[in-house]
């Protein structure tokens, strides 16, 4: 199989081969440009990158489904200056499951949009089992979000299974204005 194969001829550069390559215009002319297009390149990615975790055209659009949850389960909403808590309570005859994570979605005009965590922001796959009555919440903090929260309208959205339904979303709505933000 590796018969005809041959090494390739290294040759060496030594301080005087670096210095011809550099004298020669062209090359340097090129190199520059790259390095430029390199430095424009990361600028822009950086810009784009962060008007990205700030404006909500960029973020994912979020499909809700019908609020059939109602008769299964009430998600509320409590708020305080340092955090807003969402309690999910099992309003079922039967047992519910969820999980410990959660998303937040903003409307704008046309839709309703993801907002973005922070990268380092995860939730552990554990799930919650609600007996009839029972509640679990969902906390988020500011800390949490790749970008502050502006005055509008919110929904944290989560997850519910239940032998009578299977799996739907459930989701507490809230506003938040510029009083809120003080």
């Amino acid at each position: 199989v590796f018969e005809n194969m041959y090494a390739l001829p290294i040759k060496k550069f030594t301080t005087k081969g670096r210095k011809k390559m550099f004298r020669n215009k062209s090359l340097r002319q090129q190199m520059i440009i790259v390095f430029m297009m390199m430095v424009m390149t990361y600028v822009a990615g950086t810009l784009l990158g962060n008007r990205m975790k700030t404006d909500s055209t960029y973020w994912q659009i979020f499909e809700f489904e019908n609020p059939a949850f109602r008769e299964f389960a009430s998600f509320t909403i409590r708020q305080n200056e340092n955090q807003i808590s969402a309690i999910l309570t099992n309003e079922s005859e039967a047992e519910i499951t969820t999980g410990t994570g959660f998303a937040l979605a903003l409307q704008t005009e046309t839709d309703w949009r993801i907002f973005p965590f922070r990268g380092d922001v995860g939730f552990n796959d554990i799930a919650i089992i609600l007996a009839p009555g029972d509640s679990t919440e969902f906390s988020l903090t500011e800390d949490m979000l790749s970008a502050k929260l502006i005055p509008g309208n919110y929904r944290i959205v989560t997850n519910i299974w239940g032998e009578d339904f299977g799996t739907t979303q459930v989701w507490a709505e809230f506003e938040l204005s510029e009083l809120d933000r003080h």
